[in-house]
């Protein structure tokens, strides 16, 4: 699933998408798909922009359509 659709899915549900990317440089793509926010991982502080996204509740789901270096297995 690409991110676009995993944005798409999630509005059909009723969330508010908070899309994740690398660089700045896809946000206008993601917006334009509906993401209620962009974040680029490189150049923000994730977990602190989210709470303030979110008026400090978190997010309630997370989906990695990409997994990658970054997405480990515990022990």
């Amino acid at each position: 699933m690409s991110g676009s659709l995993a944005i798409q899915t999630a509005i059909r549900v009723g969330a508010r998408p908070i899309a994740l990317t690398r660089t700045s440089q896809k946000s206008d793509k993601l917006l334009a798909h509906g993401a209620a926010a962009v974040l680029a991982v490189e150049e923000v502080d994730v977990v602190q922009q989210v709470k303030e996204l979110t008026s400090g509740t978190g997010a309630e789901l997370v989906f990695d359509a990409v997994g990658g270096a970054g997405f480990s297995r515990p022990g």
